[in-house]
């Protein structure tokens, strides 16, 4: 098989700052933020505070004004005619004939009144709501009081962009020809250019134009248009093949509007070519042939021919030939010939012999993988 990623399943996580010991790792001074702990190198949060009382119809959460744990009854959580009782769960609703008869002695989960005979809690508790789409807006169980403040990246953050009166919006998206994508500059909504592009004729208002037009585009594994051609390659360079229900034909030049059918057909149009870099493009499909490889050709996959030939992980290209799928002899110059089989990947040791050698992979010879280092 042929793809866009590496067969490793190696996961990475986010990592954070690099370290030799806990002591390179600031911490922010934050409770509810927990510690950081240097493990492995890379300084991580340890020790976050949970909060889980073990209450099902508790809300739990980290008041940072207090720097402690809070479990605010929700009367909410419970069935009708239950409240939530601090420590213990949901149990009947304490009697009353008055408001006064009422009071669980929490502060955030509102005020209780008498209601129809039960004491009620109201049922999205305390409202600590300022009018102001600029703060964020807690209550503190602790202080027994509510806290509004105001978020600090207001000036800069699209999400949340204003000047703090009660005038923080969502910037909206422009639209995805444009090439541009929403910022916030001193609490203001802007335009910005995405990466590759730049506002080169200085109109914003008919989008931004690539900056990268001159540049080289090899196919790479973060799937980026460099170049800004359409796709993760070079539509002027590469020789695309697509399987035949998407308009593959060995008879077609093998461009990316007139794909050829076979790999075979593609690495010969590449060879052939008299370019310095001998691309085949592949799209996902299965093709019953087997593919000798070409010194110097360069065979990728992970194409998708129906979707304008966008390059994903996802999209898979397999080569079934039988007793011989692929084989090559005497290269010394193949970009694009590092093949190893799902089913044996595991035998990392044989494949790397297998790939030195220039590959001969009989039975279920599959090409999987970026397919481009050099000899």
């Amino acid at each position: 098989m042929l793809d866009a990623g590496p067969d490793e399943d190696g996961a990475v996580g986010d990592a954070g700052m690099t370290c030799s010991s806990d002591s390179d790792c600031a911490d922010d001074g934050v409770f509810c933020n927990g510690t950081l702990s240097c493990v492995g190198g890379t300084c991580v949060a340890s020790a976050i505070p949970t909060c889980n009382d073990g209450v099902g119809c508790t809300r739990d959460e980290c008041d940072p004004t207090s720097d402690m744990c809070q479990n605010i009854p929700q009367d909410s959580a419970c069935p009708t005619g239950n409240v939530c009782i601090p420590g213990s769960g949901c149990g009947i609703a304490p009697a009353c004939e008055f408001d006064t008869d009422c009071g669980d002695g929490v502060f955030c989960n509102g005020v209780e009144v008498c209601v129809m005979g039960m004491c009620a809690s109201p049922m999205d508790g305390l409202s600590c709501d300022d009018s102001n789409s600029c703060t964020e807006d807690t209550c503190s169980e602790s202080l027994g009081d509510c806290a509004s403040t105001e978020y600090p990246d207001i000036a800069t953050n699209p999400m949340r962009c204003g000047t703090g009166a009660n005038d923080c919006v969502v910037c909206p998206e422009p639209a995805p020809a444009l090439h541009q994508i929403a910022g916030c500059s001193m609490g203001a909504c802007t335009l910005e250019c995405e990466m590759g592009y730049g506002d080169a004729d200085g109109d914003m208002s008919n989008g931004c134009e690539c900056m990268g037009a001159a540049m080289d585009d090899l196919p790479d594994m973060m799937f980026r248009d460099t170049n800004c051609d359409g796709i993760d390659g070079d539509v002027a360079i590469g020789i695309f093949v697509a399987p035949t229900f998407v308009g593959g034909n060995d008879a077609n030049p093998g461009t990316m509007a007139m794909p050829v059918a076979t790999i075979a057909r593609g690495i010969e149009l590449a060879a052939s070519s008299g370019r310095v870099r001998m691309e085949v493009y592949v799209s996902a499909g299965t093709y019953m042939e087997s593919v000798v490889l070409r010194n110097g050709v360069s065979i990728y996959g992970g194409y998708l021919a129906t979707m304008g030939w966008a390059r994903s992980s996802s999209f898979v290209t397999e080569i079934r030939g039988g007793e011989t799928a692929v084989s090559a002899t005497g290269i010394s110059r193949a970009r694009g010939a590092a093949l190893h089989d799902r089913v044996e990947e595991r035998d990392r040791a044989r494949d790397e012999l297998l790939r030195c050698a220039g590959v001969e992979r009989h039975r279920r010879g599959a090409a999987r993988g970026e397919h481009d280092h050099r000899r």
